[in-house]
């Protein structure tokens, strides 16, 4: 039980460290400059603005240019600036270099047991200009109901201008080109990135686009798969066939699915509810839908009062339910009571019926035998 009590209260330490401090921004972007010294400024969060103590160090392969204004600091401010020099070296390697300056708050007495947490890092990246063509691209994509917004980054990593053009291919689940974008040429500046934004109208559907970024004989090619809409399956209506009390009820579920492609291992239940109680619960089959399709349900009414039962239809599929409330009715004595007394006028009617009909044939087949009487 002690041990319960202790590892509690260590994870309760846990998610109130780490909620409590960050820091920004996540990534400090610097382009090289032989020996130039950078001033950079960062802010440590605090949130809750509680009595903080924390530790501040310098990480990864550019540390050892790195010049911490403090190593510690304490305190109780929502919001806390931070300083460091970088001084660049006289020569580093075409490409980016980084270093993570890391921000740990300090153990106390009351968290003797567990070891001082990283809660926050914010990355230095220092680009080297490449001397060759160098260019990297970055594709984002905003995907709603019937139409995609893609963004399109373009960084220019080189020494020298570069002349751009971009092509965006989008591919549905079967492979399929649904659609072309070409997207307006670019003149990009050393060491500059330009932008490109871009809108397809789309059913919806499991999708990827494929960029190319074409420069200078090279090219980028990124992949990135996105979903426009979400897979929906409708429950249109719900019908129940004309049934006797303590016979069977088929209960049809009307389905649409407003997903393109078949969606598989989907399962049905039917929920029967009167006076806030629990009747029954009617699982179905198992089955897949593209369209529409009709799924039955079966309920056994036998030892059930007539009246009318609540009643909710669902529809389980990839994670996701729909569901339809419906009311179901099990007839009672005075409806079974109606049936014979409307039987009885239809009966009355076919007898009068087939008696006229009875009659007129006997009176036609007596006149021939009248005018032969009258001609002797």
């Amino acid at each position: 039980m002690r041990k319960i009590l202790l590892y509690a209260v260590v994870l309760a330490v846990l998610a109130y460290t780490t909620a409590a401090l960050g820091i920004g921004p996540v990534l400090v972007y610097k382009v090289f400059q032989p020996g130039q010294e950078q001033h950079v400024t960062l802010t440590v969060f605090n949130d809750g603005s509680k009595d903080l103590s924390i530790d501040v160090s310098a990480r990864g392969e550019l540390a050892p240019y790195i010049k911490l204004e403090n190593s510690s600091y304490r305190f109780s401010s929502e919001t806390y600036p931070l300083h460091y020099t970088l001084t660049m070296p006289d020569d580093l390697a075409p490409g980016a270099h980084y270093a993570d300056i890391v921000v740990t708050e300090s153990p106390t007495t009351s968290q003797a047991t567990v070891q001082a947490l990283v809660s926050g890092v914010s990355k230095l990246r220092v680009q080297v200009p490449y001397n060759e063509k160098y260019a990297e691209a970055k594709l984002d994509i905003d995907a709603s109901e019937s139409k995609a917004a893609f963004s399109v980054y373009v960084y220019n990593y080189c020494s020298q201008r570069l002349n751009v053009s971009s092509h965006i291919r989008i591919y549905n689940q079967d492979g399929s080109n649904v659609k072309n974008i070409d997207l307006p040429a670019k003149s990009i500046d050393p060491m500059s990135e330009e932008s490109m934004s871009a809108e397809a109208m789309l059913q919806p559907g499991v999708y990827n686009a494929t960029l190319q970024v074409s420069y200078g004989g090279k090219s980028i090619v990124v992949n990135k798969g996105f979903i426009v809409g979400e897979k929906l399956v409708e429950i249109t209506g719900v019908s129940v066939d004309g049934f006797e009390p303590g016979e069977i009820a088929s209960i049809r579920l009307h389905l649409k699915s407003h997903w393109p492609s078949m969606i598989k291992g989907a399962k049905g239940e039917v929920t029967i509810i009167k006076d806030n109680r629990l009747i029954d619960t009617i699982r179905t089959e198992t089955f897949d839908i593209q369209g529409e399709k009709e799924l039955s349900a079966y309920w056994n009414t036998q030892d059930q009062e007539p009246g009318t039962y609540s009643a909710e239809a669902s529809i389980m599929y990839d994670g996701k339910v729909s569901t339809k409330d419906f009311n179901i009715t099990i007839p009672g004595p005075a409806a079974q009571a109606k049936r014979p007394a409307l039987i009885i006028p239809v009966v009355i009617i076919v007898l009068v019926v087939v008696i006229a009909v009875l009659y007129y044939v006997w009176r036609m087949r007596r006149k021939p035998g009248r005018r032969r009487a009258r001609k002797g």
